[in-house]
C-alpha cells in the first residue's frame, strides 16, 4: 500500500533522510551529551591561546574561530560529525540495495575509512588527507580541506547514484 501511494523517487528520498538523520544524530548525540556533562564541571569561557592547553594551532581550520568564538566552534564541529556520520551511514544502506548481505552493509563504512586511510596515507603519502584523521575537527588543517571536501562531495555521489539506481526487488 505504501508504495501505491508515494512515487518511488519520494520513497527512496525519505529512506535516505531518515538514514541520513539517524545516522549524524547517533554520532552527535553522545558529543553533546559529553558536552553538557563537562559543562557541569568545568568552566565555559574563552580559551586563551597562551596557555598552550588546547591542541589548536594556526595551521588548523577553525583556529581562530575557537579562540574567539567557541560556541560557534562546538557548532561547526557538531555540524561536521553530523553530516560525516550521516553520509558514512548511507553508504552502508546504499550497497544493502545491491547485495542483501547483512555484514556486508554493516562492515562497509568501516573498510571504506579504513582503505582511505591506507590508501591515502601509505599509497599515495598524504598525511592528515583521510576521513579518519580528519574525524577530530581540530586534526582539520587549512592545506587539507580541499582533500576532505572532496571526499565528501564523493560520498554524497555515491549514496545518490545508489539511490537512483536501486535493485528491482526492494519495492
Amino acid at each position: 500500500q505504501f508504495t501505491v501511494r508515494v512515487s518511488k523517487k519520494a520513497y527512496y528520498f525519505s529512506k535516505f533522510f531518515a538514514l541520513f538523520t539517524s545516522g549524524g544524530l547517533i554520532a552527535v548525540i553522545p558529543l553533546v551529551f559529553n558536552l553538557m556533562l563537562v559543562m557541569c564541571f568545568l568552566p565555559w569561557g574563552i580559551p586563551i591561546k597562551a596557555s598552550m592547553l588546547y591542541p589548536m594551532v594556526d595551521g588548523n581550520m577553525f583556529s581562530k574561530l575557537f579562540y574567539t568564538k567557541p560556541a560557534l566552534y562546538v557548532l561547526i564541529y557538531l555540524l561536521y560529525t553530523f553530516v560525516l556520520f550521516g553520509l558514512l551511514s548511507c553508504l552502508s544502506i546504499a550497497i544493502d540495495l545491491y547485495k542483501k548481505n547483512r555484514l556486508v552493509a554493516i562492515l562497509i563504512p568501516f573498510a571504506v575509512i579504513v582503505a582511505e586511510e591506507v590508501i591515502l596515507t601509505f599509497g599515495l603519502g598524504l598525511e592528515r588527507t583521510s576521513l579518519r584523521a580528519a574525524m577530530n575537527m581540530y586534526n582539520l588543517r587549512v592545506d587539507t580541506v580541499v582533500f576532505i571536501a572532496v571526499e565528501f562531495i564523493i560520498m554524497a555521489v555515491v549514496d545518490i547514484w545508489f539511490f537512483l539506481r536501486p535493485r528491482k526487488d526492494v519495492i
